[in-house]
């Protein structure tokens, strides 16, 4: 200890210190609780300063007093017990007084105690000092907590390794709660910095008013596809109107078609029967001519007919022929 005896009005740190040490032989519970109070009471008051001056004149005392409640009921108690069973598990496993005892507690802390006071003062001041409903705590949770604990990790590991390696185990808490004076001025920070979630009713306000903004829309929409419908009803009737002309126009241009080859086909068959009448004339002629050629080569009757007259010439005159050739 330090050998200044500062003095103002018979109050000496020195003896603040011994009477500290005195009530924390004796009381050692009771003493971290009312020591964790004064300080996180404190802290809360700091939080208050720096967010700024309230509607009301002075700070809130009411919120003072809860986190000092938080701070002596909770931290104080709890805080006392964990860092006697810290070193209790180290004295098991035959590390105390080594630099893996240190490490180890740093480690622990950090995973388990830190977490779970954060997550505790968080829920306790939303709730019980804020008067959130438990939907919107469980929103701020989701949004604020990470980030804090991430923050939490950052500082507290090198300051937490001093403490473990130069504190005794019966001052570690108090050590703790000196750091904690300025960490619950963040903490509360943290808490109450963030706009509050809108209420239900707000919330359902809100959602009717999009819902109506969307049901105009999708009407208007609604409305722009009847238009066009309607524009393509038109159209397909104009198109239905000019195939329709255009068939008429193309079965007349047909029947005139049909009109002119049936001219033709009469002309054609009238030619066909004439040439016919012709063929059969030439046909009835030779076959008068073969039947008199028939009639004079094949006459039985006793005169003798001009063919034969004529072809018996012949033969003779052939006959002689033939023996005057062959004499």
């Amino acid at each position: 200890m330090a050998s200044l005896t500062l003095k103002a009005g018979g109050f000496s740190p020195r003896g603040l210190w011994r009477s500290y040490e005195r009530a924390l032989r004796r009381s050692p519970v009771a003493t971290q609780a009312v020591t964790s109070a004064a300080l996180w009471g404190l802290g809360d008051a700091l939080a208050q300063r720096i967010e700024g001056p309230s509607p009301r004149s002075g700070p809130d005392l009411r919120r003072v007093a809860l986190t000092a409640a938080f701070g002596g009921a909770v931290i104080g108690p709890l805080g006392h017990a964990w860092y006697l069973g810290l070193d209790q598990l180290v004295l098991r496993l035959g590390l105390a007084g080594t630099r893996r005892a240190m490490l180890l507690k740093v480690l622990v802390d950090n995973l388990v105690y830190s977490p779970a006071y954060v997550a505790a003062f968080f829920a306790f001041g939303s709730v019980v000092i804020d008067g959130i409903s438990a939907r919107q705590l469980g929103a701020k949770m989701r949004r604020e907590l990470m980030p804090t604990l991430i923050a939490e990790a950052l500082v507290w590991p090198p300051y937490m390794a001093l403490v473990f390696g130069r504190v005794p185990v019966q001052h570690q808490l108090l050590a703790v709660n000196v750091a904690t004076l300025f960490d619950v001025c963040f903490l509360s920070w943290a808490r109450t910095h963030a706009q509050p979630e809108p209420e239900p009713d707000t919330c359902v306000s809100a959602s009717a008013e999009h819902v109506a903004e969307h049901v105009a829309s999708e009407a208007e929409h609604v409305t722009d596809l009847a238009a066009a419908a309607a524009h393509v009803a038109a159209l397909r009737r104009q198109a239905e109107e000019q195939e329709s002309r255009a068939r008429e126009r193309l079965a007349a241009a047909a029947e005139q078609e049909e009109g002119r080859g049936g001219v033709r086909r009469r002309g054609g068959r009238g030619r066909q029967q004439q040439q016919q009448q012709q063929q059969q004339a030439a046909r009835s002629a030779n076959d008068e001519v073969r039947r008199e050629l028939a009639a004079c080569l094949w006459d039985a009757t006793p005169e003798t007919s001009l063919g034969a007259r004529a072809l018996m010439a012949a033969s003779v005159t052939g006959g002689g022929a033939a023996v005057g050739g062959w004499w």
